[in-house]
C-alpha cells in the first residue's frame, strides 16, 4: 500500500480497526483486561528502568536528582508488578479511567451534536458518546468486574466504528459565512 492511498482511505481504515479491535474485546474480555494490565505493567518497567539508570548515572553529580530518580524507579517497579500480577489493581485502575472517559464521551458527544448543526454525520457519534459516557460512568460507579467494562468498551467501539464507516466523507460542511 502507499501513502496516497492510506492518507485517501484513512477514515475507513480506522474504523474497520475500531470494529476488529471490538470484536476482540467482545469475544474474549478477560483475556484483554489482563493484556492490556500487562502492556501497561511492562510500559511503567521500562519506565522504572529508564529511571534506575538515570538515578545511577546523577548519583555522582547530584546526588539528591539521584536518590529522587532511585526512588520513582522503586515506585515505578512495585507499580508495574502490581499491573503485570496483579488483575484487581487492574480493574482498581480501569475503574478511575472509567470515570475520565465517560466524562469526556460526554464532552464529546455534547461537541458532536452541537457540531451537527454544520455537518450532519455527527448527530449519531454523539447521541452515541452521549449514551456511551452515561454507561461508562453507570459501569465506574455501580461495577467493578473487569468483563463487563471491557463488553462495554467493545460495544461502543463497534458502533462506532460501524457509524463511523457508514457516514460519508464526501458530504459538504454549510457555509456558515453566508448566514451572517
Amino acid at each position: 500500500m502507499d501513502l496516497a492511498y492510506i492518507e485517501d482511505h484513512k477514515s475507513m481504515i480506522s474504523s474497520i480497526a475500531m470494529i476488529i479491535i471490538g470484536i476482540i474485546i467482545l469475544i474474549c474480555p478477560s483475556l484483554t483486561v489482563q493484556a492490556i494490565g500487562t502492556i501497561l505493567g511492562l510500559i511503567v518497567l521500562l519506565v522504572a528502568a529508564i529511571f534506575l539508570i538515570f538515578a545511577i548515572t546523577q548519583i555522582i553529580e547530584s546526588p539528591v536528582v539521584g536518590v529522587i530518580s532511585f526512588i520513582v524507579s522503586l515506585i515505578g517497579l512495585y507499580f508495574s508488578w502490581l499491573l503485570i500480577f496483579d488483575l484487581g489493581f487492574v480493574t482498581a485502575i480501569f475503574s478511575l479511567l472509567l470515570y475520565l472517559i465517560g466524562i469526556v464521551l460526554l464532552f464529546i458527544g455534547a461537541f458532536n451534536l452541537v457540531t451537527t448543526r454544520y455537518y450532519a454525520p455527527f448527530s449519531m457519534l454523539g447521541i452515541s458518546g452521549i449514551i456511551f459516557g452515561i454507561l461508562f460512568l453507570i459501569s465506574a460507579i455501580f461495577i467493578r468486574t473487569p468483563n463487563v467494562i471491557a463488553v462495554i468498551l467493545g460495544i461502543w467501539l463497534i458502533i462506532s466504528g460501524i457509524l463511523s464507516l457508514n457516514s460519508d466523507n464526501s458530504e459538504n460542511y454549510i457555509d456558515v459565512r453566508a448566514y451572517k
